[in-house]
């Protein structure tokens, strides 16, 4: 049991870095498409084919906006929540074992708080 709760709070961990660096990702999209950048340079192509996935399934879904396009806000909520939900589980299993322990030497009154 001790294998697979490392093994599951390890994934969470990476999950929640892989989704932190797309998020980053996708804000300096963002960033660089307000300066019109060359479409021909390679950093550009690789930040719309790693990005554009995903925006442009959020953009299906949204109205027409002219020229802002709010799928990029539409997508930070989501992936933050998400990866702040990942990262969070981490601290709160950790409460849990300190928990454990205390009640296991003694009771509930001995439980020292993280």
């Amino acid at each position: 049991m001790f294998i697979l709760s490392n093994f599951i709070m390890a994934v969470a961990k990476v999950l929640g870095i892989v989704l932190n660096l797309y998020m980053w990702l996708i804000v300096i999209r963002a960033v660089v498409s307000w300066f019109s950048p060359d479409p021909y340079n390679q950093i550009y192509i690789f930040l719309v084919r790693v990005t554009e996935p995903v925006l442009g399934y959020i953009r299906r879904f949204l109205p027409p906006a002219g020229r802002d396009d709010g799928s990029v806000s539409h997508h930070r909520y989501p992936c933050h929540h998400f990866s702040s939900v990942v990262s969070g589980a981490v601290p709160l299993r950790d409460r849990h074992v300190h928990a454990l322990r205390g009640v296991a030497k003694g009771g509930p009154d001995e439980i020292i708080p993280p």
